[in-house]
C-alpha cells in the first residue's frame, strides 16, 4: 500500500505542518537509516502530497510506476519531470549550507 490514514498526530518535515489523525500519509523510503532492516526498509511519514528533497516516498514512487506503465513509449526521465513538476506536490526546500 502506498498510503494510509494517520492514526497519530505527528510532524511532517516537508511542509512543517502537523499531520493530524485521519490525514492521508505516505512513508519515506530510507534504506540507509537502519542497516539491520530489510532492503525495503522505510522511514519517516509525510503528508501524501509532500515530496522530500533527498528521499522518495512510497506514494510518489507508485505514481511514477503507474505513469510508466500507462505511457510505455515515453522516456522515464520525461515522465519523472512531468510528475515532479505537477502543481499538487509540496516540495521540501533544500537548505543551503554557506561556507564562511
Amino acid at each position: 500500500m502506498s498510503y494510509q490514514l494517520s492514526n497519530y498526530t505527528m510532524d511532517c518535515f516537508v511542509c512543517k505542518c502537523k499531520i493530524k489523525r485521519g490525514d492521508e500519509i505516505t512513508q519515506c523510503i530510507e534504506s540507509d537509516l537502519v542497516k539491520h532492516r530489510s532492503k525495503s526498509s522505510r522511514g519517516r511519514w509525510v503528508h501524501l502530497l509532500c515530496v522530500p528533497a533527498k528521499v522518495s516516498t512510497m506514494y510518489y514512487d507508485s505514481i511514477l510506476k503507474e505513469m510508466m506503465e500507462y505511457y510505455p513509449e515515453e522516456k522515464e526521465d520525461d515522465i519523472t519531470i512531468c510528475v515532479y513538476s505537477h502543481d499538487y506536490w509540496t516540495h521540501e526546500e533544500e537548505r543551503k549550507i554557506e561556507n564562511k
